[in-house]
């Protein structure tokens, strides 16, 4: 697990009441079974009253490049793909280096169950959008049970 450092500031006095917590977490980690570091970029996770909504800022990609899974059991969302470098190769001096490139790799442990099947994904503007439609809750089910 990585750790997640967490900072909160009050909101102006145009939303009393609340407030809003920043989660950064630590750019590089390496998954099981992964050997070399990989980077996870910028990801919002939230609820909607119909869905679990994930977006990702991954700019520099086609979609093409861009791997979006759900497990099996349908609570753990994997995101993956490669951003390539366009100056690699060239020779340079950074002054400054903020922009990841290479392998990038998300887990996202969704908050409640989703209906797989009805899972879309979208890409524009640098940000992928990943709607995961709740799953209605299931009708409590009676059964008779026979006296022997």
């Amino acid at each position: 697990m990585h750790a997640a450092v967490y900072a909160s500031a009050r909101e102006p006095s145009s939303a009393p009441g609340w407030t809003f917590h920043r989660v950064t977490l630590r750019p590089y980690r390496r998954p099981p079974g992964v050997g070399r570091a990989v980077f996870e970029p910028p990801t919002d996770v939230y609820e909607t009253a119909d869905a679990v909504v994930v977006r990702m800022e991954i700019a520099g990609l086609s979609p093409e490049r861009i791997e979006v899974a759900l497990n099996s059991s349908g609570d753990v969302l994997t995101i993956a793909g490669r951003r390539e470098d366009p100056a690699a190769g060239h020779p340079r001096k950074y002054y400054s280096m903020e922009i990841e490139c290479g392998e990038f790799l998300r887990q996202i442990h969704l908050p409640q169950a989703v209906d797989a099947e009805a899972v879309v994904a979208s890409y524009a503007d640098g940000f992928l959008e990943v709607l995961l439609p709740k799953r209605p809750p299931a009708a409590p089910r009676r059964r008779s049970v026979p006296i022997e």
